[in-house]
């Protein structure tokens, strides 16, 4: 189901936030160091264009944060399992798709690489990807642990990984690159 009101301001909020320099936001004080760049100005990829990796896109907290994303100029790139899903919210916003379970190490790093071919700077990772345990930690069983932790942890570490040379180089063009 969708994000509530409250929900989807939280979003907005942070986003700001991350997205804020001293210059933009009264949240955020002067003295700063100069490194914390604007990604309105020069967080932009060879095309002219902030990029976004968003996994767990497909619905949620994930698609709140592409749709609010896309309606700031960023180039969305949507990450999930759900293919119909992802691709009716993709044509929406005019994002990218790729199908990918992040708990699958080789299966993130291949979403990685064709990204990255397309996109060699990679100005924002957003690793949402996630699934409920559904249970007590003494009566979910085994199963489910390992699948919530292959999932919700491991699943922003292959993430990171991957994608860690597109963030370096976002940086490296414009002083930031945010996970």
């Amino acid at each position: 189901s969708a994000p509530s009101a409250a929900s989807r301001c939280a979003i907005a909020h942070a986003i700001d936030r991350l997205l804020a320099t001293p210059s933009t936001s009264a949240c955020l004080p002067s003295n700063l160091p100069a490194t914390r760049r604007s990604y309105g100005t020069l967080a932009r990829d060879v095309a002219g264009e902030r990029v976004a990796v968003v996994t767990g896109a497909s619905s949620g907290i994930g698609e709140a944060t592409v749709r609010l994303l896309a309606s700031r100029g960023w180039r969305c790139v949507l990450v999930a399992r759900r293919q119909e899903l992802l691709r009716a919210i993709a044509d929406e916003i005019g994002g990218e798709v790729e199908i990918c379970d992040v708990a699958d190490r080789q299966a993130v790093d291949a979403t990685a690489a064709r990204v990255l071919e397309r996109h060699p700077a990679v100005h924002l990772l957003v690793n949402n990807a996630g699934i409920p345990a559904r249970g007590s930690f003494l009566t979910i069983d085994s199963e489910r642990i390992e699948q919530v932790i292959d999932v919700n942890y491991l699943g922003g570490v292959w993430c990171t990984r991957a994608f860690l040379p597109g963030l370096e180089a976002a940086r490296a063009a414009c002083g930031t690159a945010d996970v």
